[in-house]
């Protein structure tokens, strides 16, 4: 198996020890504000670590968002496929989505179990976009 670190810099840095003990970042998240992502893409080249792009798909729609294409032959096996991962030519397909996506999934989250904590946050959340819209614009 390969160990991948999802979006690095969301919430906070990964402390270096951790990066070390990675096979692959996370380089590109749809949910995530384009200076972490940026942030992420940093840690990826100064560790020497193979980059990932990911949707990080919560519904349907989401699904397009991003896609990691590799060059090359499809891998016959379970080997090929992890040494594709590690080694391989790719180049990512990615926009971010809309600013209200996370927020969305979370809303819906928080109608099926009501919590005061991710109330706040998602009020949070609203005035954040509203008042920073550009954080979270397709990179």
């Amino acid at each position: 198996g390969l160990i991948v670190l999802p979006h690095p810099c969301r919430f906070r840095e990964p402390p270096p020890d951790l990066v070390a003990r990675v096979d692959l970042i996370e380089a590109f998240n749809a949910r995530t504000p384009k200076a972490a992502n940026l942030r992420g893409r940093e840690i990826a080249a100064a560790a020497g670590k193979p980059m990932l792009a990911a949707p990080d798909a919560h519904r349907v729609a989401e699904l397009g968002l991003a896609r990691v294409v590799f060059e090359g032959d499809p891998p016959a096996d379970d080997a090929g496929l992890k040494d594709a991962l590690l080694q391989a030519p790719r180049r990512f397909e990615a926009r971010g989505g809309s600013i209200w996506d996370e927020w969305l999934s979370q809303a819906v989250k928080c109608t099926k179990r009501p919590d005061p904590k991710l109330a706040w946050h998602l009020a949070r959340g609203v005035a954040r976009r509203l008042v920073k819209p550009g954080e979270y614009a397709a990179e």
